[in-house]
């Protein structure tokens, strides 16, 4: 009994605290966005352990206490950031904004033939058979176990393109601001965007759909007061477009890899959604051991001269078994935190880097410089995608997505203090 009055504080607590955002902020922000997220999953949590889809253990009040206070903590600079008062975003150098828009779009369009060729030589039946997602689900999972593709060589372009997404989608929307921007780069960029949720696709993962849908609503919303009226009204006529034609494959590859499991379809929706805050209940502050690091700074531990690094989310299942809970199942990104850190520390892991983040995007003069808008979107991706899953700047690869990240950040900070020294302030 106790389990569903401490979940249905939980809940409430996240409507209370949203009502509280709402009457400050008086407009719907990307911290109403992350607000709403978390509410919606806090509900689904309750439903998914009332459903009894999952023997979870019994709930208890402290994990949902320490869960809450840090993710409200992470999103403060989101919920600092009011747009509403900042009169305008300054507007870096065209020639670097568009060379780097340009890398992104290059690196993505190179590949696409590739990706499309294989859709077309047989994939593309994944809408018309229900069970071929579930085969190349399979196929994608037993490649990664087995090395199937460790012979195929490096797709340069595919990787290139893959670390700069996160960045890629701030440049679109940050293109939608422009009056006199550049329109073929700014078609470039929505295509490249689109074209990122292909792979996932391919694997009968919905993953990458999720994950786009999201992380766009959360980018628009940041920036919906600076976008003309007339692109905003084009902008939600495209975008409802884009929700509808995604919801095709979703549904598709759901009722394809789980119509036929203990789950069912419905019930493998509301167990991927409303897992994450369930699991941190249940280890989030105790999992048998910590990970030392192990999935949330990898390749700089490799790079420090650490040995015995995972290279894999399998070598380092292999190295911990020893825990009761893995990254094989949601546990949000403060999950995976205290898993590698322990509570304490990552609590002050993440309070340092809240503070790092407050520190460099104070906004003076209501205006928001470019790369300090970076920083704030790469904590609005962790937040919302971190919050249903895992941290999603963990193993290599997301290692090497927050590094470009923090390199834009670099680049355009560089050319801000270099325009302000040639001349009057911009």
């Amino acid at each position: 009994m106790l389990s569903y009055v401490y979940i249905t504080l939980y809940v409430l607590a996240w409507v209370v605290t949203l009502i509280l955002y709402q009457r400050k902020r008086k407009a719907i922000d990307a911290g109403s966005v992350l607000l709403v997220s978390y509410l919606v999953l806090a509900i689904l949590s309750f439903f998914l352990y009332e459903s009894g889809i999952y023997d979870f253990k019994r709930i208890e009040l402290l994990p949902f206490v320490y869960l809450y206070s840090l993710l409200l903590l992470v999103s403060m600079p989101v919920f600092k950031y009011d747009s509403f008062k900042i009169d305008r975003i300054q507007e870096p150098s065209s020639l670097i904004l568009n060379t780097v828009s340009l890398v992104f779009i290059i690196s993505t369009i190179v590949w696409i033939p590739s990706v499309l060729s294989e859709f077309t030589s047989g994939n593309s039946v994944l809408f018309l058979d229900a069970y071929v997602g579930a085969e190349l689900y399979n196929d994608a999972y037993n490649s990664a176990y087995f090395g199937d593709d460790a012979d195929d060589g490096l797709n340069l372009p595919a990787i290139i393109s893959g670390n700069m997404s996160v960045l890629g989608v701030l440049l679109l929307f940050y293109y939608l601001t422009l009056e006199k921007g550049n329109r073929l780069v700014l078609i470039g960029l929505l295509v490249s965007n689109i074209s990122l949720i292909l792979p996932s696709l391919l694997r009968g993962q919905r993953n990458g759909i999720i994950e786009t849908m999201l992380v766009m609503v959360v980018t628009y919303f940041a920036l919906k007061k600076f976008i003309p009226k007339r692109v905003n009204r084009q902008i939600k006529i495209v975008g409802l477009a884009l929700v509808i034609v995604s919801l095709i494959p979703f549904i598709t590859i759901t009722f394809s890899r789980f119509s036929e499991s203990n789950l069912g379809a419905g019930g493998s929706l509301l167990y991927y959604a409303g897992q994450a805050n369930l699991f941190f209940n249940n280890y989030g502050l105790d999992g048998g051991g910590i990970r030392y690091g192990d999935r949330t700074v990898p390749l700089f531990k490799r790079v420090l001269g650490f040995e015995n690094v995972p290279r894999d989310f399998w070598e380092r299942r292999h190295k911990y078994s020893h825990l009761k809970i893995d990254d094989g199942v949601f546990i949000t990104f403060v999950g995976d935190f205290t898993l590698d850190f322990g509570p304490v520390a990552a609590a002050i892991i993440l309070m340092l880097f809240t503070a790092y983040i407050i520190n460099r995007t104070r906004i003076r003069n209501q205006r928001l410089l470019f790369h300090q808008l970076i920083l704030l979107h790469l904590v609005m991706y962790l937040c919302i995608i971190g919050s249903f899953k895992l941290y999603p700047y963990a193993d290599a690869g997301g290692n090497i997505k927050l590094v470009v990240l923090f390199i834009a950040y670099g680049i355009f900070r560089w050319d801000y203090k270099r325009r302000v020294k040639l001349g009057p302030a911009i």
